[in-house]
């Protein structure tokens, strides 16, 4: 987020978008910027069958006590609370239902790619139920999605929350300087759920399928408490995959179904603040901005090693990621010196 602002009051970005912020164009670079893209993620919290020590809600409700937690050196202060993750793929059946555009981009980035996911699923082992969209206008005139735990604890039940979100998203975004100053405000499109192909939505509502399949088959569920989609009144699905008739059937969606979570997701979109590509390494005729040494295009003596440059976006946490571009660009500085 803020390495694009850093260049363009520096004089590097869109010669246009520049002069219109009062900023004096040093080189044009175009790409500055733009192709912003974040992971997209569902979540669902369920009640669940666990005691105090086998669930973080019990560290932020009072039901431990933490400054005992701290004198006696507890390992549940090391654990942040995901055990599990899975990097999921759709069954020939499930494949065989979706839509057109989502086929096709199935067909094409991940049909002969075994090892790539469609979709991940994180399991948390406490409560994050309030996981909608706040509203913080931008020159964009868009919402960006943002998740929050809620303080108020309830201290009788655990939880556990489904997080599932698209690892290779298409919708991009942007975010760009509206004035020379640092406090001027940003212009900021997240791009959340705005692929024109509708394949991101497509995807989320797939994985809230399949989050579901595994939720009502855990043992310790014991019932879903924050609210899901408003499937119409004829509809065979409950809301509550608790109450599906078999633990071991999945209901079959009609199209009104599959609308009824399209619209609860585009609500409730949250995101695990995966954000990068703003500057992203490729051909500057692609809207690069940096070589593959890290150069910034146009200027000499001035490289770019963060998330900023990654031109996609990678199957996991964003963190191990930054972690190897700063390695990366240890080695390289190291070897032109």
């Amino acid at each position: 987020m803020g390495t694009p602002s850093i260049l363009e009051r520096s004089g590097l970005g869109d010669a246009k978008l520049l002069e219109s912020a009062g900023v004096p164009v040093v080189a044009p670079l175009p790409g500055v910027g733009s192709e912003h893209q974040d992971h997209q993620m569902v979540m669902v919290t369920y009640k669940a069958d666990l005691g105090p020590w086998e669930n973080v809600d019990s560290v932020f409700n009072g039901v431990l006590n933490t400054t005992e937690l701290i004198r006696d050196n507890e390992a549940i202060l090391s654990w942040k609370g995901v055990d599990a993750s899975a990097k999921v793929r759709p069954t020939q059946a499930e494949i065989d239902m979706f839509k057109p555009a989502l086929r096709k981009w199935w067909d094409e980035h991940f049909a002969h790619e075994p090892s790539r996911p469609l979709g991940i699923i994180v399991v948390y082992a406490g409560l994050v139920i309030h996981a909608t969209i706040t509203r913080c206008m931008t020159r964009a005139n868009e919402g960006f999605s943002v998740m929050s735990v809620t303080t108020a604890y309830p201290t009788d039940d655990r939880y556990f929350t489904m997080a599932a979100y698209n690892p290779y998203p298409r919708s991009r975004g942007h975010v760009h300087i509206t004035g020379p100053g640092i406090d001027d405000p940003l212009d900021l499109r997240t791009g959340i759920l705005s692929d024109p192909e509708e394949t991101d939505i497509q995807v989320l509502v797939w994985l809230y399928k399949k989050q579901r399949q595994v939720a009502k088959r855990m043992g310790c569920q014991r019932g879903q408490i924050s609210p899901g989609p408003a499937f119409p009144a004829n509809s065979s699905i409950s809301s509550d995959p608790t109450k599906d008739p078999s633990r071991e059937d999945d209901p079959t969606f009609s199209p009104d179904d599959d609308t009824a979570i399209e619209q609860w997701i585009r609500e409730t979109v949250a995101t695990p603040f995966h954000s990068l590509g703003t500057c992203k390494m490729a051909a500057e005729s692609e809207f690069g901005v940096v070589d593959n040494s890290l150069n910034v295009y146009r200027v000499k003596g001035l490289k770019i090693a963060d998330l900023s440059i990654a031109p996609g976006n990678v199957a996991g946490n964003t963190m191990n990621a930054a972690v190897v571009i700063g390695e990366k660009a240890a080695d390289i500085t190291i070897g032109e010196f």
